[in-house]
Order: C-alpha cells, then sequence, then structure tokens
C-alpha cells in the first residue's frame, strides 16, 4: 500500500467522522429549533381554546364549546383536546377516557401558568394544562411531534447523503493532490534511484512546484547522482588506463621474449646471409657471369636485404632502440607501399585505390620503421584478397585513404577479403598470432606495426567490417610545422 493511499485511508475515514458529529450536532439543533415552535404552537393554541372554553361556561354554552373542540380535534396533528372536571372526568371533548400514555398529573389542578410537558402516544406527543373557569378544572390540548419526527427522518437522510457526497468528493480531490503532489514525485525518484548505477546516464529528476519539498529532495538526489557519475566516469577512466598499462606490460614481455629470440637469430642467421650475400654479389660482379645467373643473384641479393631488414626491424622491436626522427610525407610512403609496388608474389589480384591529399602529409619519425608498419598492413591485405584467388569473379578491392583530422595524419586501409574470425579478434596484436597457414607468416607483422605505430605517438587499430573485409587505421600526430598557422606563429616569435 502508498503513502497516498494510506494518507486517503487515514484522512477520508476521518473527515467523515468528523462531518457525521457535525451533521448529528446539527440534526440535534434542528429538532430542538423545530421542537420548540412546536411547543409554541401547542401553548397558543391552549391560550385560545382556554379563552373560548372560559366564555363558553360561562354562558353554559356547551354544545358550542363541544363544536370547537370536535373541530380542533379533526385536525390530524391533534392527539386530543378536552376540559376536565374537578373529578378527573371529560366534561367536553369528544372522549370519556383519558389515555394512559398521558401523566396522571394532568388530572390535578394546574397553576396560573399551566402544566407542559411530552409523552410517548403512537409518537411523540407535546401536552399543554390551563387552568379554567369552574366548574370544568383544566384545559388538556396534546398534539403529536409528527413534523418533528419527520423533519428528523429527512433531515437524517438528507445529511447522510450529503456526507457520502462530500466524503467522496473530498476522497477524489485529497486523492488528486496527493497524486500530484507525492505519488508522483516519489514514482520518479524511486525510478531515479532505480537507474542509479545502471548502464544508461541518469537524466535529472524535475520536479514542478506542487510537489513541494520533495523539490529539495530530488535536487538533492541529481546532485548525489551527478558526483557519483564523475566518481564513475572516473573510475571507469583509472580502469582503462590500467588494463592499458597491464596491456602494454603483457606486450613489453612478449617484445622481451622476441628481442631472447631476435637476438639469437640475428647471431644464428647473420653470418650465413653475409656470406649469402657477399657471394650473390661477387657472381654480380664477374664477367663470367650469364644474364641469367646475373638476374638471380640480383633476387637473392634483394632477398638476403629483405631479410636483413626484417631481422634489424625485429631487433629494433625487442631492444626499443632511440629514434632518429626526421620529417617524412607520409603520402610519399603510402606510394611506395602500394600494391604495384610491392613485390609479385604477394601482389595478388588487386585493383588497388589510393585517395590522397595534393599536398604532402608530413609527420616526424623514422622513415624505414613507418614504412615497414605500413607495408606490413598492405601486405596483409593483399594477402588476405590473394587467399581467395580463383575463388572470386572479380579482382579484390583495396583502398588506401590518407587524410588530415585536428592535428592527426589518419591512413585508412580497408580490402573486401575474407575478413577475420570475431574470436581472432582480440588477438590480432599478440606476437606469433597468425591466421595464415604454416609456413606463410610469423604472426609478428601486426604487433611489429603496431609498436612502432605507438613508439611515433600514434594508434593502430583494426576493425572487422559487414559483410566482410578488414579495416585498418593508422593514426599519427602532424609534424609541428607542418600544422596550420605554425608557420605564422614561429614568425612571430
Amino acid at each position: 500500500m502508498g503513502i497516498a493511499t494510506r494518507l486517503l485511508a487515514v484522512l477520508v475515514p476521518s473527515m467523515v467522522v468528523i462531518m457525521g458529529v457535525y451533521a448529528f450536532i446539527a440534526l440535534h439543533q434542528r429538532a430542538e429549533l423545530i421542537s420548540e415552535a412546536l411547543i409554541r404552537e401547542t401553548e397558543t393554541l391552549a391560550q385560545a381554546l382556554r379563552a373560548v372554553t372560559d366564555n363558553a361556561i360561562r354562558d353554559g354554552r356547551y354544545p358550542d364549546l363541544d363544536a370547537v373542540l370536535s373541530g380542533v380535534s379533526e385536525d390530524p396533528e391533534t392527539f386530543l383536546v378536552a376540559v376536565l372536571e374537578p373529578s378527573g372526568e371529560m366534561l367536553s371533548g369528544g372522549t370519556q377516557v383519558l389515555p394512559d400514555c398521558l401523566p396522571t398529573g394532568v388530572i390535578q389542578a394546574p397553576p396560573e401558568s399551566g402544566l407542559r410537558g411530552w409523552a410517548e402516544c403512537e409518537g411523540r406527543v407535546r401536552w399543554v394544562s390551563l387552568p379554567v373557569r369552574e366548574p370544568a378544572r383544566a384545559l388538556l390540548v396534546a398534539r403529536r411531534a409528527t413534523v418533528v419526527e419527520q423533519d428528523e427522518a429527512h433531515s437524517r437522510i438528507r445529511i447522510s447523503l450529503t456526507t457520502l457526497a462530500l466524503g467522496g468528493g473530498a476522497a477524489l480531490v485529497i486523492l488528486l493532490v496527493l497524486q500530484s503532489t507525492l505519488s508522483r514525485p516519489l514514482e520518479r525518484i524511486l525510478a531515479g534511484v532505480r537507474e542509479l548505477g545502471g548502464p544508461s546516464t541518469l537524466e535529472p529528476i524535475r520536479l514542478g512546484r506542487s510537489a513541494g519539498e520533495l523539490r529539495y529532495l530530488a535536487e538533492a538526489f541529481n546532485e548525489m547522482a551527478k558526483r557519483l557519475e564523475e566518481k564513475r566516469r572516473t573510475l571507469v577512466k583509472e580502469v582503462e588506463g590500467r588494463i592499458a598499462l597491464e596491456g602494454r606490460v603483457r606486450r613489453e614481455e612478449k617484445f622481451a621474449a622476441l628481442g631472447r629470440l631476435t637476438g639469437g637469430l640475428a647471431h644464428e642467421l647473420g653470418t650465413p646471409l653475409n656470406v649469402i650475400g657477399v657471394r650473390a654479389e661477387a657472381i654480380l660482379e664477374s664477367q663470367e657471369t650469364s644474364e641469367d645467373a646475373r638476374r638471380q643473384a640480383r633476387e637473392i641479393v634483394a632477398e638476403v636485404e629483405r631479410v636483413a631488414g626484417l631481422i634489424r626491424s625485429l631487433v629494433h622491436m625487442a631492444r626499443r632502440d632511440r629514434l632518429d626522427p626526421e620529417p617524412v610525407d607520409l603520402a610519399e610512403l603510402v606510394r611506395e607501399v602500394a600494391p604495384e609496388r610491392l613485390p609479385g608474389d604477394i601482389g595478388g589480384p588487386t585493383r588497388p585505390r589510393l585517395r590522397l591529399p595534393p599536398d604532402p602529409v608530413i609527420v616526424e619519425g623514422d622513415r624505414n620503421l613507418l614504412r615497414h608498419a605500413l607495408l606490413n598492413l598492405v601486405t596483409n591485405a593483399v594477402q588476405a584478397l590473394a587467399s581467395e584467388e580463383g575463388e572470386r569473379d572479380e579482382p579484390g578491392a583495396l583502398d588506401i585513404i590518407l587524410d588530415l583530422e585536428g592535428g592527426w595524419a589518419t591512413v585508412e586501409i580497408l580490402d573486401d577479403g575474407p575478413g577475420v574470425p570475431p574470436t581472432d579478434v582480440p588477438h590480432l596484436f599478440e606476437p606469433f598470432f597468425t591466421t595464415k597457414d604454416v609456413g606463410e607468416g610469423m604472426g609478428l607483422g601486426l604487433a611489429i606495426a603496431r609498436g612502432i605505430i605507438e613508439e611515433h605517438g600514434g594508434s593502430l587499430e583494426l576493425e572487422v567490417q559487414e559483410p566482410r573485409g578488414v579495416r585498418a587505421v593508422v593514426r599519427l600526430p602532424q609534424e609541428p610545422s607542418a600544422l596550420p598557422g605554425a608557420g605564422e606563429e614561429g614568425a612571430s616569435q
């Protein structure tokens, strides 16, 4: 049971009781007023009949007296009208026996002022006894209180109906007032309490002036909810920062393991690669080498340089060597790593689309490392498209978009290849994790690319597209001198 219902259950009965008491008092007062009026009417009639009786006895006109008294007796409100002898017998009035319901004192000689009282004779009866001329003793007049009884009955019904109507109307008014000033404001506050701490942002509770003191409660609740929301956001940021820190720590641990591995690889592979490179260069420099052998030697030298560069990148990422930043044009790097410039074995059936700004996009960084990161991302996209070669009716689509936004350079690489299973997405940046077949990749490309981008103060994100494909987004801070207004600021300084 709500508080409004409880208040209604208390207020309405209390009000009905108060109205009932008031109605009882009013009814009693009305009955007294009507009774007084009836008494005065009876006494007035008795006084008039006494004069008639005295004159009739004095003149001996008893038949006339009987006629007058009989006429008065015909009134429905008249219970009894009679002239009594000293013996108590009826001298005139049309009846011979005094009703037993009247008190015996009425046959005694009344004083000059007369006697009066009430009796129960098939209803309430008001009687008056006045002294008259001898040989009679008293004039007795008794009138029924039918008007009083009927008025009381009608008044009870009328007052009862009025009380019920007023009680019902008051209950409705009280209910509406309680609903607007208590129930609805409390329901809104309760709904806010239930939503507090939920996933959605809590809207402030606003109450009208009719809510009274509940407005102050709602304002205090809004202030509390605001402080809790601020604390929640702070806590979320702290938790996100801690999670990011834990992720960086895990990556550092993995890169530490990678460092130990690459250190061994560099040592074990360095000498054989040098030997292979030297021998291939010797073949190129020999005058006796055929053109076909020269072509194969050039391919060997190129592959040796590629493997050596990969090892150097791994060693750099593992050891976190200090960068040697310089202004780098990202548009030029994108043109270099576009599929037309890639080796044929990973070119695949692509039809690349480049969208580049007309002006250079300058960032501060290590050109070779940034090129290597972009090349890894483009290579992944091209290999994803190449994995469906022969299974598609048309070549796969590869889009590379370079854009500027708020002091950041953004490179988007989008392909419509087979995509990545949702269960593999959280692990894509983990070292040595790969979705390719054995021998097609070591699972280091994305980890290295992300490390390079983050080391340059940027970010790398991968999104699985619907219905197919992957979207890689690289964000790098622009070189300060390339930002709008930088030249004017430098000139003013």
